[in-house]
């Protein structure tokens, strides 16, 4: 279930996008780290097995907002922000009963080399996020790309380079049972 309002505007070379929504799901799946073997049902010491769970229900209220800036005829600025409140009521077990505010930033920039090459760079940014079984602590990574427009753009070759400055580190922090 869900409810969103989003308001849509153009301002010279800027558009923007802003939204407010809340959502509630019944059905909440996520990763579950568990010591016991999924199939055989054993304890294992010093291994944890991660496997997906059904919880129960949780409920999310939060904003975006998207703005997209085209300072020149060669240049394309687009950022995004969302922050959300989100809470899991699992009922079965208190100790799954989490509930935290999250946020996620995403920048790109692309700029138009030529008629048929162009250059693109992206960041993105997740603050500390919540999860039904622990934390995951903030991150941040950079890519970059190039791409060749070919036939009146029916077909285009692409490179990419995936955390340019090799600085994605990602740690959860988990609650396991």
């Amino acid at each position: 279930n869900s409810l969103e309002v989003t308001y849509l505007g153009t301002f010279r070379r800027v558009n923007l996008t802003a939204a407010a929504y809340w959502t509630q799901n019944n059905d909440v799946i996520q990763n579950y780290l568990t010591p016991i073997h999924p199939v055989t049902g054993q304890t294992s010491s010093g291994v944890i097995y991660n496997t997906f769970k059904n919880y129960g229900s949780a409920y999310s209220i939060g904003s975006e907002v998207i703005a997209e800036i085209k300072p020149t005829n060669w240049l394309n600025l687009l950022a995004s922000g969302n922050v959300y409140y989100v809470d899991y009521a699992t009922g079965e077990n208190t100790t799954w009963n989490k509930s935290g505010v999250n946020f996620t930033a995403k920048a790109s920039a692309t700029a138009q080399m030529n008629k048929h090459l162009s250059l693109m760079i992206i960041g993105r940014y997740n603050g500390p996020q919540t999860y039904i079984q622990g934390r995951e602590d903030a991150y941040g990574v950079m890519d970059a790309g190039l791409r060749y427009e070919m036939f009146n753009k029916k077909l285009c070759l692409t490179a990419r380079v995936t955390d340019i400055f090799k600085s994605y580190r990602s740690r959860m922090t988990s609650v396991i049972d």
